[in-house]
């Protein structure tokens, strides 16, 4: 976000309209108060795709490093297991219902493979991996 310092030089003055953003949340400037100098700011909030989805990879990174360092298998397999569901539902939804984002998630960090090997029409699980892994 850009962070505005009020001054008295008129040159540096914020203005209303003044739009700034920064992590999937806009500011704009609705009014100054002449008197005070008071700023008053709306706020709107992006969905932010890649975000929740990168959290849901730190949350699966997590519990996998717990899993080795602790070596309690059980627990955090099936708690893996779930996290796992939970990240491969999501990107689903994300592909399904929001395919700008999905894109956009795609040309980020991960790449979409096909297990057919292009054999035509076999309807087989996609799989996906990390660029930097190719």
């Amino acid at each position: 976000m850009k962070y505005y310092k009020l001054s008295i030089k008129e040159d540096n003055k914020i203005k209303v309209g003044d739009e700034s953003s920064e992590g999937g949340v806009n500011y704009t400037v609705n009014d100054i108060d002449d008197s005070t100098g008071t700023v008053s700011w709306k706020v709107e909030y992006e969905t932010d795709f890649l975000t929740t989805y990168n959290k849901i990879q730190e949350a699966l990174k997590t519990i996998n490093d717990l899993r080795l360092e602790l070596d309690n298998g059980s627990l955090f397999n099936e708690t893996m297991g779930f996290i796992e569901k939970a990240k491969y539902s999501y990107r689903k939804v994300l592909k399904k219902d929001f395919p700008k984002a999905y894109k956009k998630l795609l040309s980020g960090k991960i790449q979409e493979i096909s297990t057919s090997g292009g054999a035509g029409s076999y309807q087989g699980k996609t799989i996906y991996r990390l660029k930097n892994n190719v």
